[in-house]
């Protein structure tokens, strides 16, 4: 089983989906981890880490000759390499029994809202 390797990450979908169909072109099978989440919200795209491009690590080598072909400076990185507020929940919230059941986007929503509520309370009681 090949392991897919993030090798560059964009702000928006419509720049990752050029550089996927250039390496579509070239026969790299590639996979772009939270597009529809940023499409979707496109606020979102800090939050989840961007649009990361990846590719099975056989072809990490020859895709990054093509990304520099391209003139863009290939990223190479480990797969969840903690971008972003929804990586660093799956890391801690993991460890609540509760939690590990949520999907990243419901630990995300739960995790603004808990946000949220502590800033209205620190307002009411006129500390803020």
């Amino acid at each position: 089983m090949n392991k897919y390797i993030t090798i560059a990450v964009f702000q928006y979908p419509h720049e990752a989906h050029m550089v996927k169909s250039k390496l579509e072109s070239e026969g790299i099978m590639v996979f772009l981890k939270d597009e529809l989440t940023v499409q979707s919200h496109n606020f979102l795209s800090n939050a989840v880490g961007g649009v990361k491009l990846q590719v099975s690590s056989a072809d990490v080598e020859e895709a990054n000759l093509i990304l520099i072909d391209m003139g863009i400076n290939p990223a190479v990185s480990e797969p969840d390499s903690g971008l972003g507020v929804v990586s660093w929940s799956e890391k801690y919230m993991d460890k609540i029994p509760l939690f590990k059941k949520w999907p990243p986007e419901v630990r995300l929503i739960f995790f603004l809202g808990l946000i949220m509520v502590a800033i209205a309370l620190l307002a009411l009681l006129g500390l803020m």
